[in-house]
C-alpha cells in the first residue's frame, strides 16, 4: 500500500529558461491496495506560454507499507 507523504521533484533540462510544475495523486485512494501514483508535469516558458516537449529529470519517493498475512 502506498501512503502520503509523497515527495516529488522535477527539474527541467533546457538551454532556454523553462519552468515545470509537478503534481501527484494516489490512484484509487480509497482502495486498500493503493498501488500506483499518477504524476502530472506542466511546463511553460519565461513569458508564461506553454512549453511543449520539455525534457526533465524527476524523482519520487512514496511511503509504502507491506502487510504480510
Amino acid at each position: 500500500m502506498l501512503h502520503e507523504p509523497i515527495n516529488l521533484l522535477a527539474t527541467a533540462r533546457s538551454a532556454n529558461p523553462v519552468f515545470v510544475t509537478a503534481t501527484h495523486a494516489l490512484v484509487n485512494p480509497t482502495d486498500i491496495r493503493r498501488s500506483d501514483v499518477e504524476i502530472t508535469i506542466h511546463s511553460w516558458d519565461s513569458n508564461g506560454a506553454a512549453a511543449p516537449n520539455v525534457s526533465f529529470h524527476w524523482r519520487c519517493r512514496v511511503y509504502s507499507v507491506s502487510i504480510i498475512l
